[in-house]
């Protein structure tokens, strides 16, 4: 059985992977009732996403927690700038969490109350799943992210730079 921390865990990893494409720029967040907790990730010279790792394990353990609960409420989120359009200020992805502890694409329509009204959504019907991965996804993030998710029971294959 995975844990509430694996699957929370293999969330963060599943959205992040979802949404990267090189940005520059990228915050994943968890919203519920009590509030919106928020990780900010930069693009480093190595082209890997770095996060701060006490903010990552702050939002983990923040989902972990919903995760723990019978019929967990919350949704999760990515933001991407596209700095200096006008337009289309933002791509956003956004998962609700549900009754079963999996996840379920957000209708843009309801997003936009967690997220500008501007954004866009260019994966509308993404799927994350339940963050169980069989074939866990490489990440091109910073060592520190992966090694706390790691911590939590995630098996992730390192991001090949050959």
């Amino acid at each position: 059985m995975t844990t509430p921390e694996a699957r929370a865990a293999g969330l963060f990893l599943g959205a992040f992977n979802t949404a990267f494409e090189d940005d520059r720029r990228m915050t994943i967040s968890v919203h519920t009732e009590g509030g919106t907790v928020s990780v900010l990730g930069q693009l480093s010279d190595n082209h890997r996403m770095t996060f701060q790792a006490e903010d990552v394990t702050f939002l983990v353990d923040r989902l972990a927690n919903l995760l723990s609960k019978e019929k967990p409420q919350g949704s999760l989120t990515v933001t991407v700038p596209h700095l200096g359009h006008i337009r289309v200020p933002i791509d956003a992805w956004a998962w609700s969490l549900t009754a079963d502890g999996s996840t379920e694409p957000l209708d843009p329509e309801l997003a936009v109350i967690l997220l500008p009204s501007s954004a866009n959504f260019p994966q509308p019907d993404a799927d994350l799943g339940n963050g169980i991965f069989h074939s866990t996804p490489s990440a091109s993030m910073d060592s520190e992210t992966l090694s706390e998710l790691r911590r939590r029971g995630l098996t992730i294959t390192d991001f090949d730079t050959a």
